[in-house]
């Protein structure tokens, strides 16, 4: 090199080797040392690299860091120190990428054997970076422990790998390259002020650590993990498995993409939060059960630990994720644990029908009953084939919570809805949908009456709901809504309704009423159909239960009874037809309670009913409210419905 190169050029070519501070490559002598002052003269001439040979290199002497501003009641002690540097990679000769390779593995490991000490123990850190900015690690191996005859080290024995604080201003710009992480307590972990930022890690490994990634603070930027792997070694013993990937105890602003491993009790553990964290984003994640844990160690994808208010509170969005389970049956633990405060939305999970994500015993999500927390939360899953009856238990949603499932079709393409734009054929969807906020307000339908009935607008009769609709029946006659008699054809297609509805009185005996309440699919506005699908509620029949009818031709019915008690209750009915039009299965508040089967003509018409009451007898006003419909048909021979 020239001298009349400019400065920067002898900076940028400019190289420490730490062997020349004394540092032992062979894993026998302690190198805090010699590592403190290679990163001294770094500093001091202004080097841009550090560069740690292939070796192993221990470390054992500790130092409390000296703060700027003050410190906490407990420092933690460190090895490693790097305070106020800026602009310096520290790189390796390769990471360790398994540990079944250890004994051929020819790269550069940095090990933390710091005994503890303290009571309650002090926390150990193998490496603190101290208000520092432009720093990167490449092609090293981080790990917190020592091994001991090819036994992993105890957990109680582990070092924090690297810890980022920020006691003055702010860290920044940290990058790991092609880092591993081994046996530590936490590999990386940022501290307890909010003035992180720009962290990101590419193709690292997590291995066998206890916590993947730890963040303390709650106002942390845009830290990124890209390309990484993660998880435990496949043993039940605690020194093999990992607790927890990504903790995020008071925040996160996260974006995970294409992230692999397994053998993890938890993928992500979420705290409440602060106001402004943003969004946590996890892209295509595929990891693997390969042990059958017990039933508190089965993979969890979220688990909130506590609630959050409504400024705060933590949201995360999950993009593509797949859990292979190769061993043990599935346990009664949700993959999604929810408190109020914490959103969550997921996009195409679990699509693989070998490998379920969810089962009954073993549901999707859960707002579990904390002993502090509120419970709650929300959650919306578009696009994913988990089945009905492992999604969720209907009967146990807290008033503090709300749930969403956008179905798939059978070739697993989402619906065309609010989040998916219409789409051409083969997957094309005509859709009938409406809010009853009001009569004047609906679409696709209309109120019929006769002899004195009344389609109006009611006052809710609960904070759950947003204006109903009510037919009512002052006197004997019918008050319906209902479209067209021959707006559909069965056949061709698979059919669904969907509707919130409720009875407001039911049989008075003393006044001796008979009245009866129908929603679903029909061809007569004022009785009972010809032809139809729906559920039924027959005052003075049917020994008080609601049912599922199935009728064509004006023959003898099929009847499911449905265990669903008459009363005066909101309740959620569903109804599929398959597309032969031959089978029509019943869903009341998102149980399964029937199916009915019948010959039908597939030319025969009917129409849409979401609601109808046909008073008889009797001298009191009989009514039904209805909040919400919706019914949806997807031809099986193409149409263009939906334009390209």
């Amino acid at each position: 090199m020239s001298s009349s190169e400019p400065a920067f050029v002898k900076r940028l070519s400019a190289e420490v080797n730490v062997l020349a501070f004394g540092a032992d490559p062979t894993g026998v002598a302690d190198c805090t040392a010699a590592f403190n002052a290679a990163i001294a003269e770094c500093k001091t001439r202004n080097y841009s690299t550090l560069y740690v040979p292939a070796g192993k290199y221990l470390f054992t002497t500790t130092d409390t860091i000296p703060w700027i501003t003050p410190p906490p009641a407990a420092p933690p002690q460190s090895a490693w120190q790097m305070i106020d540097v800026s602009g310096l990679c520290i790189r390796g000769d390769g990471a360790l990428r398994s540990t079944s390779q250890e004994n051929v593995f020819v790269g550069t490991t940095l090990i933390f054997k710091i005994p503890p000490t303290g009571s309650p123990l002090v926390t150990r850190v193998g490496l603190i970076l101290s208000n520092c900015t432009g720093i990167r690690f490449e092609n090293i191996t981080f790990h917190g422990g020592v091994e001991v005859a090819g036994v992993a080290p105890a957990r109680s024995t582990r070092a924090i790998g690297v810890r980022i604080e920020s006691p003055n201003y702010g860290s920044a710009g940290i990058q790991f390259q092609n880092c591993a992480f081994q046996y530590c307590d936490v590999a990386v972990q940022t501290g307890l002020t909010n003035k992180h930022s720009e962290l990101a890690l590419y193709d690292c490994s997590f291995q066998s650590c206890v916590v993947g990634f730890q963040s303390l603070n709650n106002q942390a930027l845009v830290q990124k993990f890209i390309g990484c792997t993660g998880g435990g070694n496949g043993s039940e013993v605690e020194s093999g498995d990992m607790d927890v990937m990504f903790d995020l105890e008071a925040g996160g602003n996260i974006t995970v993409v294409g992230f692999g491993g397994g053998n993890m009790r938890t993928f992500v553990r979420v705290g409440p939060g602060g106001p402004n964290i943003g969004w946590n984003n996890f892209y295509n994640v595929r990891l693997e059960e390969q042990v059958p844990f017990s039933d508190l160690n089965r993979m969890k994808i979220y688990d909130a630990i506590d609630s959050a208010s409504l400024d705060g509170g933590q949201r995360s969005a999950f993009h593509g994720f797949v859990i292979v389970r190769t061993l043990g049956a599935a346990l009664n633990v949700a993959r999604f644990n929810l408190f109020q405060g914490h959103e969550v939305y997921v996009w195409n999970i679990g699509r693989s029908s070998s490998h379920p994500i969810a089962t009954p015993a073993a549901p999707l999500l859960r707002f579990p009953m904390p002993e502090l927390a509120e419970r709650g939360g929300i959650f919306r899953c578009y696009g994913s084939n988990v089945p009905f009856d492992s999604r969720l238990d209907r009967d146990d949603v807290p008033p503090g919570a709300s749930y969403s499932f956008d179905d798939c079709n059978e070739q697993l393409v989402p619906y065309p809805d609010r989040s998916h734009p219409p789409l051409s054929a083969p997957n094309y969807l005509a859709v009938a949908e409406s809010h009853c906020w009001s009569v004047q307000g609906l679409r696709d339908v209309a109120p019929a009456t006769t002899s004195g009935g009344v389609v109006d607008d009611a006052a809710p009769s609960d904070s759950a709901r947003f204006g109903v609709i009510r037919c009512n029946t002052p006197s004997n006659g019918s008050a319906a809504l209902v479209s067209h008699t021959s707006a559909m054809r069965r056949g061709g297609g698979a059919w669904r309704f969907e509707a919130a509805a409720r009875v407001t009185a039911v049989h008075d005996e003393t006044l001796g009423s008979e009245f009866s309440v129908r929603l679903g699919f029909g061809d007569v506005p004022s009785g009972e159909p010809d032809n139809g699908a729906y559920c039924r509620f027959v005052d003075q029949g049917n020994d008080n239960q609601w049912e599922g009818v199935l009728r064509w031709f004006g023959a003898t019915p099929v009847v499911v009874d449905t265990n669903v008690t008459k009363d005066q209750s909101w309740h959620t009915f569903e109804i599929e037809v398959n597309p032969a039009g031959t089978v029509a299965e019943f869903y009341i508040d998102g149980q399964h309670v029937g199916t009915a089967t019948n010959s039908i003509a597939q030319s025969d018409p009917l129409g849409l009913m979401p609601l109808q009451i046909v008073r008889v007898a009797g001298e009191s006003a009989k009514g039904a409210e209805i909040d919400f419909f919706k019914f949806s048909c997807r031809p099986t021979v193409p149409e263009p419905l939906y334009p390209q």
